[in-house]
């Protein structure tokens, strides 16, 4: 998210939940989304804008509208050991038993499956997918690619300057 409005993309969030040790930089979510099955009026407010959702949430997106999806998939083990430092941080004493990663992994990659089939059926929408190791590694050659997707100039250098490699710490 910080690279995309690094390069003038507009962002949609509101920034409720504050910047901490996992997120310096904050977490750049719209809390309105958690609740995008029950309500989905924010929507209209959002076009021309960038939303951060989170790929069980796309389900849940109305086949009323067109979307671009910038699809950023990362190692799942990744994701979960991400998630896991995370709560250890609030919650010392948490630990995860390797059966229940091995289940979560699981669901993560059905749910990404049944999310991406709910796009492909939407007219006029267009998806985009990026590696997160990628994008980190080289955004110099991603923002062209992203450029294009987007249909507006990106400069690479301003999509990668926000970069900060020692923030991706759970590498699979």
């Amino acid at each position: 998210m910080q690279m995309l409005s690094a390069a003038g993309l507009p962002l949609f969030c509101d920034e409720t939940r504050e910047a901490d040790v996992s997120n310096p930089n904050g977490y750049f979510e719209l809390d309105a989304v958690k609740r995008i099955a029950a309500d989905h009026s924010w929507l209209a407010g959002a076009r021309g804008q960038v939303v951060k959702i989170v790929t069980p949430l796309l389900l849940q997106l109305p086949a009323t509208e067109t979307y671009r999806v910038l699809m950023l998939h990362r190692n799942w083990e990744e994701i979960l050991a991400s998630q896991c430092t995370m709560r250890q941080r609030v919650e010392s004493e948490f630990q995860m038993a390797a059966p229940v990663q091995k289940m979560l992994v699981e669901t993560f990659v059905k749910q990404e499956k049944r999310a991406l089939s709910h796009l492909q059926e939407m007219a006029g929408s267009a998806v985009l997918h990026l590696e997160h190791a990628d994008l980190l590694d080289c955004p110099e050659t991603v923002a062209p690619i992203l450029a294009k997707f987007l249909g507006t100039p990106i400069d690479p250098a301003a999509l990668a300057k926000p970069v900060n490699r020692s923030l991706y710490r759970n590498r699979a």
